[in-house]
């Protein structure tokens, strides 16, 4: 037998079939609910993703506020002052009875450079907050995934315990008939009594775990209820086709980003605090329009200054460039921990999907031949050679390996969602059917 195995760092080319496997079936209708639905209305609709995004919009204010610091600042006055009497020398105005005044300012900072460098940290931190909405969204639809694969093979199981309930109820009338018939005895009508309360019992288990299954699942894409939803089968599981990648899709990620700018945003601290040491250069202009006086007879002034200011010491500067640079060393180690972190977590989940699909495989198979089996022991049953006990049995073991080749195929689709999301796949929106 030939075996499929993913290659260590088989992500890139592979992952865009599964984006798309992902997508199949999305264009349900009416009450029919897809996989890619699921992951963008938990998105769309939940509590994190709203505060992930103000906390995207609270970043950005942030900047701009940073960056405004840099612009002039311009400013407007007018006065109206009644003095208590008028002042008058050498038939010249002094005092007047009433004062109108009006003054327009400008000031700007030709050079500042700790607010330059915050200013450029500003805009990393906006930018890593974005990366940050991106990575919260990648964690709701992975969590939404798993609500779905879990509720659709929770409705799995809960469809073949019913089945093989209904099939012990059939086997039950008739060996009872049997024994009415003369051709059965009490034993085998008792055993399958037995097996028949039996799959009831496992039925109203199926059915329990079911209705966990599309509650976590209501609860994670914030729906009142899915119990009468109807979920759209997306086989995640394909063959896939292997890629060597390397580390590319690591570097790729939001998450990665989100701690390159990070690093940015602590490295521009570190350069505003060095910067303090530098003199701030700033230029400002005024001009007051007023009544005439004997100090202004035509009642115009203005004038423009230039300032230079250099702090020579500060007791705390050399502390907050310590922190700094402290901040910016953490921030790598964040970056390296990451890193290393997600590509060991990456090629478990390459390396779990890869195993789970020939365990999926072979539990395929035992379910077919333990069809098989049931079949023909119950044939066997019928044309009087075989027992009770023998078809109980066999019906018990293709129950068993169906459960069985169900769960194993959840644990595939499962893996898969885990490389998509490790790998970034998850981190922005699918293009898709809405």
């Amino acid at each position: 037998m030939v075996r499929t195995r993913f290659h260590r760092t088989a992500i890139a080319a592979c992952m865009a079939s599964i984006v798309g496997l992902l997508l199949t079936a999305s264009d349900a209708r009416g009450d029919d609910l897809s996989l890619w639905q699921a992951m963008e209305r938990a998105v769309s609709t939940s509590e994190a993703g709203a505060r992930a995004g103000l906390g995207a919009d609270s970043a950005r204010a942030a900047h701009l506020q940073r960056r405004g610091e840099l612009l002039p600042t311009v400013t407007l006055s007018a006065a109206v002052t009644r003095n208590d009497s008028a002042v008058e020398l050498n038939g010249s105005s002094v005092v007047n009875q009433w004062d109108y005044s009006a003054n327009a300012s400008v000031s700007v900072d030709l050079f500042d450079g700790a607010a330059i460098a915050n200013a450029i940290a500003g805009r990393n931190v906006a930018d890593g907050a974005q990366h940050n909405v991106r990575v919260q969204e990648a964690a709701l639809r992975r969590a939404a995934a798993r609500a779905y694969l879990t509720a659709l093979t929770a409705r799995r199981n809960h469809e073949i315990a019913t089945a093989a309930f209904e099939q012990r109820q059939v086997f039950t009338e008739d060996i009872t008939a049997r024994l009415d018939a003369g051709f059965a005895t009490r034993p085998d009508v008792a055993l399958a009594e037995y097996e028949q309360l039996r799959a009831e019992e496992q039925m109203l288990s199926a059915r329990g775990q079911l209705r966990d299954a599309l509650e976590a699942l209501a609860l994670a894409t914030t729906l009142p209820s899915v119990a009468a939803t109807q979920l759209v089968d997306p086989q995640v599981a394909p063959t896939l086709p292997p890629s060597e990648v390397g580390t590319d899709s690591i570097e790729a990620t939001a998450e990665t980003a989100a701690l390159r700018e990070d690093i940015e945003a602590r490295r521009g601290e570190v350069s505003a605090e060095r910067l303090e040491w530098l003199p701030t250069l700033q230029l400002s202009a005024r001009y007051d329009i007023g009544q005439s006086s004997f100090r202004d007879p035509d009642g115009r002034t203005w004038s423009v200054s230039l300032v230079g200011t250099w702090v020579l010491f500060h007791g705390s500067r050399r502390g907050r460039i310590m922190a700094a640079n402290t901040a910016l060393e953490a921030a790598q180690l964040d970056l390296e921990e990451s890193t290393r972190l997600r590509s060991a977590q990456l090629q478990t989940a390459i390396r779990r999907a890869d195993d789970l699909s020939e365990q999926a495989a072979l539990a395929v198979r035992a379910a077919e031949r333990a069809d098989e089996a049931h079949a023909l022991i119950l044939e066997r049953y019928e044309a009087g050679d075989g027992t009770t006990l023998e078809v109980a049995e066999a019906a018990n073991r293709a129950v068993s390996a169906h459960t069985r080749a169900s769960i194993i195929a959840l644990e595939v689709d499962l893996a898969l969602i885990d490389v998509a999301w490790l790998s970034g796949l998850l981190d922005d929106a699918p293009a898709g059917p809405q």
